[in-house]
């Protein structure tokens, strides 16, 4: 038993080591996650979302919906979520609906015949690192009816 003993201790430690590691190795990220939600410009986004009427929103990137949706008192807002399916269609709606992973096609008026959506918000952030990935936007056809340092609203 005193050698199980030390075992476990060595265990523990090694456990606690690499958590340790983790954490200091990744702390500028894991800050950033937790107070992310925080900022001030997405506040401003909350605030003008809530004194919206209803909309029914897709956002670039669409994970961004569920961090909004999270945020958002307004419960009669809707969104966009690429992991939903439907009972007909499955997931098959990636092809038509994404161009890469978190990104919806550049025909945002497809979205609004097909799912009725009126409203798209964009982490302006993201849009100038997916677009050295060749993922090109063009909102020239929509109107900005929110815009501050990290977000634009556009109505569709």
């Amino acid at each position: 038993t005193y050698l199980t003993n030390w075992f476990f201790y060595i265990l523990i430690i090694q456990i606690t080591l690499v958590l340790v590691n983790y954490i200091l190795s990744n702390i500028k990220m894991i800050k950033n996650k937790l107070l992310d939600i925080q900022t001030p410009e997405f506040k401003e986004l909350i605030q003008f979302l809530e004194s919206s009427d209803d909309l029914v929103i897709i956002c670039i990137p669409t994970k961004l919906s569920f961090k909004i949706s999270y945020s958002c008192n307004k419960r009669h807002h809707r969104f966009y979520y690429r992991s939903i399916n439907s009972t007909d269609k499955g997931f098959r709606y990636h092809d038509d609906d994404l161009q890469w992973f978190e990104f919806p096609k550049n025909d945002f008026f497809y979205f609004k015949r097909a799912y009725g959506i009126d409203t798209l918000i964009v982490d302006k952030s993201i849009l100038a690192s997916e677009q050295a990935k060749g993922i090109v936007y063009n909102f020239s056809r929509l109107k900005i009816i929110f815009s501050n340092k990290n977000y634009l609203v556009y109505k569709i």
